[in-house]
């Protein structure tokens, strides 16, 4: 009698546990198949632009990352120019507001008027592209072919980035890379880093050289090749994450024309990669065309007027 009573007691208190793991399991993969297509960097395009990526004849002249980046050198090594030119950028030079379907960015406008002229250009972005991730992109363009200039836009918001996203890091392994980086004090703090931002994706990270990494790495490995809800984890967590940005968006009243203040620490990293980056091309003889990205003249600037003042001067 007092087993059968134990027995039940033990099935009700698992009752929440059972339900929260069905809940939970039903929840990811609604999350999965709703979303399979969203990427977590495009969040700050907002709804109404679309993000465009230009080919001339089949061959890609505006590329992301090391994925195509590969493609956009080789269309210049396989044309008669011996000058590159490169521009580098944020979402403002790949998306497109409310796009017809004639619709098309400035890179091949621009290509095609450097071509003519007999050089060859491409561009490089990524959405909220920061410096210090320009200034990595040039050092790896540096070891593979003869930059001749380079169009780098300042943009104040992006100076409240930190870091290199993930889909970069891989470059700091390229060949030739870290000697490059090694020549200044940035690139120097990159390299240092390189180990601290290559753990922060690796889930295991914390764990190497135990057994329990070796098991749950095993144990990953297995339910990856068994359940694709388990292979779209990253992504589902991305997902939650953009939900959870517009929630705190809509709860703290916060809109693309609230007023977003210089973070200092973040503002000082980008300045010395800027910096690095002019003291390379000037080494290296290559020319820079820089400017300040345009801002709206029919809203409210969203920056303190003072610190975009003092960041175009």
């Amino acid at each position: 009698m007092k087993s059968s009573k134990l027995y039940a007691y033990s099935c009700f208190a698992l009752l929440p546990v059972i339900l929260g793991t069905i809940i939970g399991f039903l929840a990811l993969d609604y999350y999965k198949e709703q979303y399979a297509y969203f990427k977590l960097d495009e969040l700050a395009l907002g709804t109404e632009n679309d993000s465009s990526f230009s080919k001339v004849n089949g061959v890609p002249i505006h590329c992301v990352d090391l994925s195509d980046i590969p493609g956009c050198l080789k269309g210049y090594q396989e044309s008669s120019s011996h000058r590159l030119v490169v521009w580098f950028g944020n979402s403002q030079i790949h998306a497109i507001n409310q796009k017809s379907p004639s619709d098309e960015t400035a890179v091949p406008l621009v290509h095609h008027v450097i071509k003519d002229a007999g050089g060859y250009f491409i561009a490089l972005s990524q959405p909220n592209g920061n410096l210090q991730e320009h200034y990595l992109l040039f050092e790896y363009l540096m070891t593979q072919v003869p930059v001749d200039t380079i169009v780098l836009p300042l943009v104040f918001d992006d100076m409240r980035e930190l870091g290199v996203r993930d889909s970069l890091l891989e470059i700091l392994s390229e060949p030739g890379v870290p000697d490059r980086l090694s020549r200044t004090e940035f690139g120097r703090s990159l390299l240092a880093n390189f180990n601290e931002e290559q753990g922060a994706g690796d889930d295991f990270s914390g764990l190497r050289g135990s057994v329990q990494k070796d098991v749950e790495s095993r144990l990953s490995s297995l339910l990856e090749s068994e359940s694709d809800l388990w292979e779209s984890r990253a992504s589902i967590r991305g997902n939650m994450l953009k939900h959870l940005y517009r929630f705190r968006n809509w709860a703290l009243g916060i809109k693309t024309t609230s007023i977003r203040k210089k973070i200092p620490a973040r503002y000082n990293k980008n300045m010395a990669a800027l910096k690095a980056m002019m003291d390379v091309t000037l080494r290296s003889g290559v020319h820079v065309l820089a400017y300040i990205s345009p801002l709206r003249d029919d809203v409210k600037m969203p920056y303190k007027k003072s610190e975009y003042e003092a960041f175009k001067e």
